[in-house]
C-alpha cells in the first residue's frame, strides 16, 4: 500500500482507520466498503493489530483488492513511525508496510 494513494470512491466511505485511545485500545478501519473493527496493542514504537472482525459485504473494484491488502497490512504491522503528517505502519524488521495521513480528532 506504499506509494499507492487510496482515493475516496463515489457513494462510500472515505478510507480511513481510526485508533480510539483509553484502556480498550480499539480500532476500526475502511477503505470504502466493509467496515473493520478490533483492538490494537501500543507500547512505545512497537504497535500491532488484533481481533479483527469486519461485515462481509461483497465489494466493487477496486475495493475488495483494497480490503484484503488492509487486512494484510494491519496483520503484518509491528511498529510505527511518524514522518511529519504521516503515520507510518512498519513490519518486524521495521519495513513500510503503508503510510497514512494523519488528522488528530478531539
Amino acid at each position: 500500500m506504499v506509494g499507492e494513494a487510496v482515493e475516496p470512491q463515489e457513494n462510500r466511505r472515505e478510507p480511513h482507520i481510526v485508533l480510539q485511545s483509553g484502556p480498550e485500545r480499539r480500532f476500526r478501519a475502511t477503505v470504502g466498503c466493509n467496515q473493520i473493527i478490533g483492538r490494537y496493542d501500543l507500547d512505545g514504537d512497537a504497535l500491532s493489530f488484533d481481533g479483527a472482525a469486519s461485515t462481509m459485504m461483497a465489494c466493487p473494484t477496486p475495493l475488495g483488492a483494497l480490503e484484503g491488502q488492509l487486512r494484510d497490512v494491519l496483520s503484518a504491522t509491528r511498529r510505527f513511525r511518524l514522518e511529519e503528517q504521516t503515520l507510518l505502519l512498519l513490519d518486524a524488521e521495521g519495513r513500510a508496510l503503508a503510510g497514512l495521513g494523519t488528522v488528530y480528532l478531539r
